[in-house]
């Protein structure tokens, strides 16, 4: 599920419970995210006709509008944390292979007055390690039970931490061998991003075919390798015009671009602007 985070979801409310045996969730259409979180027991739960055994570990989404109901009642004691919040966005159901995890995002600069857009993963069910959860959850149903406004934004605040480690853990999860590749050949680039790019390189030290590489990295990160060492470059001398008085050709060695012209046109094309406007308005004179 991808949720689009121009707009932070809102916190709404969280509890925790501790059903007997033989209780059954009633039916429920609302206009709330309900995320559940099994402890212990069991939760059998059928939404917009699709049946869910959550077990302990395991989480469940609940959508807004969707008609939900427990289709059979717990055969155990069954103990759960849920929390509700909102959002304006309709979430997306995006295919779990084709989330570009280490997709690079806009930085931002100084003359930057609209937010980007960013988005959140959220699994729709999923196995969880609980023990990370636990006391995040713990720690938020308390909030809820004494709330106040002095604490108020404290709670909103602990929820975006759990929906934060629930999209973590779900990406550490899934393509496992993509995210392997494509791990090793990021750190293999930050190693040698000064240097010239060479494929065969790549081929020898990741010990895989370069355009298998370059696949797995593009699935994963949104960039080929030849784009992400420009990111990388480009991301140096963005720091080095705030920092230092160096001259472009410096700064063009100490990146691994010694042609000058070709280093402002690729400044300028990733940016929007030229190192030299981009170090003056750095500094307030633009």
């Amino acid at each position: 599920m991808e949720l689009s985070i121009t707009t932070l979801p809102q916190h709404v409310t969280a509890g925790h419970t501790v059903w007997p045996p033989g209780t059954k969730h009633f039916e429920r259409r609302f206009d709330v995210y309900d995320v559940v979180f099994v402890k212990t027991g069991a939760l059998y739960m059928t939404e917009n006709g699709v049946p869910y055994e959550v077990k302990p570990g395991e989480v469940l989404v609940l959508e807004p509008g969707l008609l939900h109901y427990g289709h059979e009642a717990s055969r155990e004691e069954t103990e759960m944390y849920w929390l509700h919040f909102v959002h304006s966005v309709p979430a997306r159901i995006v295919d779990s292979g084709d989330i570009a995890w280490k997709t690079v995002l806009q930085a931002g600069t100084s003359r930057d007055v609209i937010p980007p857009q960013h988005v959140m993963i959220l699994p729709k069910y999923a196995s969880t390690d609980f023990q990370l959860f636990e006391p995040l959850l713990e720690r938020l149903v308390r909030q809820q039970r004494m709330l106040t406004l002095e604490r108020s934004l404290e709670a909103h605040v602990l929820m975006l931490q759990l929906l934060a480690q629930l999209q973590y853990s779900l990406c550490r999860q899934l393509a496992p061998q993509t995210r392997a590749i494509s791990e090793r050949a990021i750190h293999y680039l930050k190693q040698t991003m000064r240097e010239p790019f060479r494929a065969k390189e790549m081929e020898r030290e990741l010990h895989f075919d370069y355009d298998y590489i370059a696949r797995c990295f593009k699935k994963y990160t949104g960039m080929t390798p030849v784009k992400y060492v420009q990111h990388l470059r480009i991301e140096e001398a963005k720091s080095l015009l705030h920092r230092t008085d160096l001259p472009l050709a410096e700064i063009g060695e100490r990146i691994g671009i010694l042609d000058v012209n070709y280093l402002v046109r690729l400044f300028k094309e990733m940016t929007g602007t030229t190192p030299i406007r981009y170090r003056l308005a750095g500094r307030g004179y633009v």
